[in-house]
């Protein structure tokens, strides 16, 4: 396995994201994490994309529908602005993001961050 992780601006992200995932024409597992949002540190959103990929993986969770839902689907809904595709009931790895948020916050804890976001 070959994975390429980077740390970027948001504006730099493929859509409105902090964590970004993707297979490359050379099979390359590509990482993109927002370096410029402090309230989310890399590392905090590196470990749960790595969770939510492997799960993906292992529970046959195609990436392609995961971009689909990202980017076709989530942004037409009124929500508020905190809401995460990853939390919408229909979302096609909803139960792979919720997992990984928990080891996320789980982390985010162990590193003394005690007030690091919310799980819906």
């Amino acid at each position: 396995m070959h994975i390429e992780i980077k740390s970027i601006p948001s504006s730099e992200q493929r859509y409105d994201t902090v964590g970004d995932y993707w297979y490359d024409e050379n099979d390359t597992l590509q990482i993109r994490l927002s370096d410029d949002v402090p309230e989310m540190p890399p590392e905090m959103v590196l470990l749960h994309e790595l969770t939510e990929i492997f799960l993906c993986q292992k529970h046959g969770v195609k990436f392609e529908d995961i971009d689909n839902f990202d980017m076709n689907v989530f942004p037409l809904r009124d929500r508020d602005e905190s809401a995460e595709p990853g939390d919408e009931p229909d979302a096609p790895y909803r139960k792979e993001h919720r997992i990984a948020m928990i080891v996320e916050h789980i982390f985010a804890n162990a590193m003394g961050v005690d007030d690091y976001g919310v799980i819906r």
